[in-house]
């Protein structure tokens, strides 16, 4: 072949990859509503910055190569507001966006650029799963092969990966779904769905019908934990992405100053500890020009976790929910601060634990949800994330062993610090009082409850803690900011 031969077969594979002998499947997938995966991409990169890998590969398949340009995966490099990104994302006008041999080497190919440089990768999911007749018989064996996979023992390393966004556009199933549960953070437009097998392999194998949405749509999910965030759109999805990427941007000088008092606390915070607010409305008004994002706000709700700026830098907060059950702490909230603080841990993200907690759930449905199980991982966690930054502040109340769990210095905290009329204790007054006069008679019962709440309310003052050198510093809520700021050296 000469050049000029050359030149020509050039011109028809990328024709072929833009879509040329597949208009009815791209016209199809428009008329569904949704972006073509290069659509995706340009929406996201930076114009003229996108290096394609595996562009002109192909199914192995005799007879299927014609069929399959790209194998139904696009993979490559680019950069989003200048900043170098690994992104996959399965093409679903080409088969359905299934997978194959040579699909999977492309993954592991793009993946393998993303460790060796600490990109993050993007994966933009919305494909079929296994491909039939790629994957039959020793096909599994060709994708699979003998040694450790990136795709699985390189994503699944959630200690040591680079920071992983996955985003999910349509039915996702097979390996696109997996990316989707190992995510740091994933992002649901409604009408899409993630599952292991999608609706044909379920009835072929079970005989039961079930739709996309009821196998594994976003309201499913907001039950595992597997999404962060539901988009409404696309282009809200997308958006999603850069927008985490920009809170996650390197350090820089903040116009808003870390010094900034903070007297509007006090309005959001009421004085009586049985009372709830919202923590995101606290969070909001500590954060550099209010930004921040919170992540999974279903699931684990007595939690709260959320990516923001402060001070000109990156932060991550893990704190109670008082709106959600007064801020009380289940096997889900406590599964979800395990990943979260893995997450910020492994990304070298402080982590800001802000404590409102009424203490850990009881009884038996806290027990038949795995509470001590997850008890347990999470000290492993704990354990395991010697490099995690961690800040703490009391802000009204820490009862029980939750005070232990979401952070204190016994847990690595490098300041505990608390409001001035914070308390710390074992039970909550009015319980701890309940409980001690249970047996008492009913005459004058209620009175002398209230009068020993108030008793054991005054012994849990976070004075009592300060005077012992149990907590850092006591500070006003005004200056929240402030000392948040210089405990991590933002000053």
């Amino acid at each position: 072949m000469n050049y000029k031969e050359g030149e020509e077969r050039l011109k028809e594979a990328v024709l072929w990859v833009e879509g040329k002998g597949r208009e009815k499947q791209i016209r199809r997938h428009r008329e569904s509503g949704r972006l073509l995966v290069r659509e995706r991409l340009a929406f996201l990169l930076d114009e003229g910055s996108w290096l394609e890998y595996g562009k002109f590969a192909h199914s192995s398949e005799p007879g299927y190569g014609e069929r399959s340009p790209m194998d139904a995966i696009v993979t490559g490099i680019g950069r989003i507001n200048g900043r170098e990104v690994v992104i996959v994302g399965e093409d679903r006008t080409v088969m359905g966006g299934t997978h194959g041999v040579i699909n999977f080497r492309k993954v592991e190919r793009i993946i393998d650029v993303a460790f060796q440089n600490n990109f993050p990768i993007i994966s933009l999911s919305e494909g079929g799963g296994g491909r039939v007749p790629d994957l039959l018989g020793v096909g599994l064996c060709h994708m699979f092969g003998l040694s450790k996979q990136k795709m699985f023992y390189g994503l699944g390393n959630r200690t040591k990966r680079p920071l992983f966004i996955c985003a999910v556009f349509g039915p996702s199933y097979g390996d696109p779904a997996i990316r989707a549960a190992m995510a740091d953070i994933t992002i649901m437009v409604r009408d899409s769905a993630v599952a292991l097998s999608g609706p044909p392999l379920v009835e072929a194998a079970t005989g039961g019908v079930v739709g996309d949405l009821e196998l594994g749509g976003p309201e499913v999910h907001k039950e595992t934990g597997i999404v962060d965030i539901i988009a409404d759109t696309e282009d809200e999805a997308l958006q999603k992405i850069k927008e985490i990427l920009h809170i996650l941007r390197p350090g820089e000088a903040s116009s808003d100053s870390p010094d900034r008092p903070v007297p509007e606390l006090q309005g959001i915070v009421p004085e009586d500890h049985r009372q709830g607010y919202d923590m995101g409305d606290f969070i909001r008004v500590i954060c550099d020009h209010g930004e921040w994002m919170e992540l999974k706000p279903c699931y684990g709700a007595g939690v709260l976790t959320a990516l923001g700026r402060m001070g000109g830098r990156r932060v991550a907060f893990m704190a109670s929910q008082p709106k959600n059950m007064g801020g009380v702490i289940d096997a889900r909230a406590l599964r979800k601060m395990s990943d979260f603080a893995t997450f910020a841990g492994k990304e070298g993200i402080p982590l800001i634990v802000l404590q409102d907690v009424p203490g850990l759930l009881i009884g038996k449905f806290a027990e038949r949800e795995g509470l001590l199980r997850e008890l347990v991982s999470y000290i492993s966690t704990l354990v395991g994330l010697d490099n995690l930054v961690l800040q703490t502040l009391v802000i009204r109340k820490a009862y029980g062993v939750a005070y232990f769990f979401m952070g204190i210095a016994a847990t690595g905290s490098q300041c505990v610090a608390a409001w001035p009329a914070a308390e710390i204790g074992f039970l909550a007054p009015e319980a701890g009082a309940a409980i001690l006069l249970k047996n008492t008679g009913s005459d004058g019962k209620a009175d002398l409850i209230r009068k020993t709440a108030a008793e054991f309310s005054d012994r849990a003052s976070v004075w009592h803690a300060a005077g012992e050198d149990y907590i850092d510093a006591v500070i006003l809520p005004a200056e929240t900011r402030s000392h948040l700021c210089r405990a991590l050296g933002y000053i």
